[in-house]
C-alpha cells in the first residue's frame, strides 16, 4: 500500500497520551492555530516563571546587610525557582528513578519558594500599610487665644483666700471711721471679680487643649487602621481568624497559584522525551484508509515510499500539505486551486504548489479504492 509520510511536530497531543482523543483534535487544528496556542502555553508560562523569579530576587534582596549576602540570598531563591518550574517538565520520558529525584527537589524547592514568596507578599503588605498610614493628614494644632495662664486649682487657691478676707471684714462691726474697711471691701470684690475672669479663660484654655488632645489620639487610630489590609480585615471578621493568620494564607494561596502556573505551563509547553533523549515527534501518514498518526523521534521522519530520513523542520508549506491531505481525504475540502485558496486563504501560487503536492498522496488512495475519479 502506498502512502506518503508528512511530518509535523505536534508536542502538544505527544505531551498527553498518544491514542487519546484529545490528542486527535488537536491534529485536526490549522498551522496557525497550532502556533497560537503554542505561543499562548509560552506566553502563558513564561509570564508566570519571569513574575516568581522577580518576586524571588526581590525577596533576596530583602535579606543580608552586605552586598554579597544580598546577591547570594537572591540567588538560592531564584535558581530554586527555575528548577521547580522546568525541571518537572524536563523530566518527563525519563526513569523512575530520575522522576523520583525530581519529585523530591520540587517538594523541598516549593518549601523554599513559598517560604521567600510569603516572605516577599508580608514586607508588601507592611509598606502598603506603611504608605496608607502616612496619607491621613496630621491634625491641625489650634491656636489658644491669650498667653498660657494658670491652673484652675491655683486660681481657686486665691478665690478661697479672698472669700475668706472679704467675710472676715464683714464680720467686724465699724463703730468710727470705715473708709479703709470699706476700701478694702472694694478691693476684695474686685479682686474676686478678676479671679473669676482668670478661671472662665482657664476652662476654655483646657477645653481646647482637650479637643486637641482628641482630635490626636482619633489621628493614631486612623493611621493604625489603614496600616491593616481592608480585606484581610473583613476576612478576619468572617473566618474568626486574626489578621496574620488570614494574612500568611492568603500569601501562601497566591504563591501557590503563580508556582502552579508556572510548572503546569511549562509541563504543556516542553516535549515529552525518550529515556534515551530522544524528542517524540507525531507522523501524520496518508493512506487509503484515511489519516494515520505515528510517534517517531523528532530529528528522524521516514518516508515510507522513498526511504529518505529528513532531519530538518518542515516549512509551512510542508505543513498546510499534511493538513490538506487529511481534510481532502475527509471530504472537507475540494482537492482544486479555487477549493485551496478558499479554505487557507492563501495565494495562487501557495495553492498551485499545494495542489502538485497532494497528487501524490490522493493518486495512490485513489488506486487502492480501485481507481476511483478524484477532482
Amino acid at each position: 500500500m502506498a502512502a506518503r509520510i508528512l511530518p509535523i511536530f505536534n508536542r502538544a497531543s505527544v505531551a498527553d497520551d498518544r491514542g487519546s482523543d484529545a490528542g486527535d483534535s488537536h491534529a485536526s487544528f490549522s498551522p496557525m492555530k497550532r502556533n497560537l496556542l503554542q505561543a499562548a502555553k509560552v506566553t502563558l508560562a513564561g509570564t508566570a516563571t519571569a513574575t516568581s523569579l522577580y518576586i524571588a530576587a526581590l525577596s533576596g534582596l530583602e535579606r543580608g546587610a552586605t552586598l554579597a549576602e544580598r546577591l547570594a540570598c537572591t540567588a538560592v531563591p531564584v535558581v530554586t525557582v527555575a528548577g521547580l518550574h522546568l525541571l518537572p517538565a524536563l523530566s518527563r520520558g525519563q526513569s523512575f528513578a530520575v522522576r523520583g529525584l525530581v519529585a523530591v527537589l520540587c517538594t523541598a524547592g516549593l518549601v523554599v519558594t513559598l517560604s521567600s514568596q510569603i516572605s516577599f507578599f508580608q514586607l508588601a503588605q507592611q509598606h502598603a500599610g506603611t504608605r496608607r498610614a502616612e496619607s491621613v493628614l496630621d491634625t491641625a494644632r489650634v491656636p489658644v487665644a491669650g498667653t498660657p495662664g494658670r491652673s484652675l486649682t491655683a486660681i481657686a487657691h486665691d478665690q478661697a483666700s479672698a472669700r475668706k478676707t472679704l467675710a472676715l471684714i464683714d464680720s467686724h462691726h465699724c463703730d468710727g471711721n470705715c473708709t479703709s474697711e470699706h476700701l478694702r471691701r472694694t478691693t476684695l470684690t474686685a479682686t474676686l471679680e478678676a479671679l473669676a475672669i482668670e478661671a472662665d479663660e482657664a476652662r476654655r484654655r483646657e477645653a481646647a487643649e482637650d479637643r486637641q488632645v482628641v482630635l490626636v489620639d482619633r489621628t493614631l487610630r486612623l493611621r493604625d487602621a489603614m496600616r491593616d489590609d481592608p480585606v484581610i480585615v473583613r476576612l478576619a471578621d468572617l473566618t474568626g481568624l486574626g489578621k496574620t493568620s488570614v494574612s500568611l494564607l492568603l500569601g501562601l494561596v497566591y504563591a501557590c497559584v503563580l508556582d502552579g502556573i508556572g510548572v503546569f505551563g511549562w509541563y504543556l509547553v516542553m516535549p515529552a522525551y525518550r529515556r534515551d533523549g530522544d524528542a517524540v515527534t507525531a507522523l501524520v501518514v496518508a493512506t487509503s484508509s484515511g489519516v494515520e498518526r505515528k510517534y517517531v523521534e523528532a530529528d528522524k521522519a521516514v518516508d515510507t515510499d522513498s526511504g529518505i530520513t529528513s532531519h530538518s523542520p518542515l516549512d509551512e508549506v510542508d505543513s498546510q500539505l499534511m493538513q490538506l491531505t487529511r481534510d481532502v481525504s475527509e471530504g472537507k475540502v475540494h482537492a482544486t486551486v479555487a477549493g485551496i485558496r478558499k479554505y487557507l486563504g492563501c495565494s495562487q501560487a501557495t495553492a498551485l504548489k499545494l495542489r502538485r503536492g497532494l497528487q501524490g498522496p490522493l493518486a495512490a488512495a485513489s488506486q487502492s479504492k480501485g481507481g476511483g475519479h478524484v477532482r
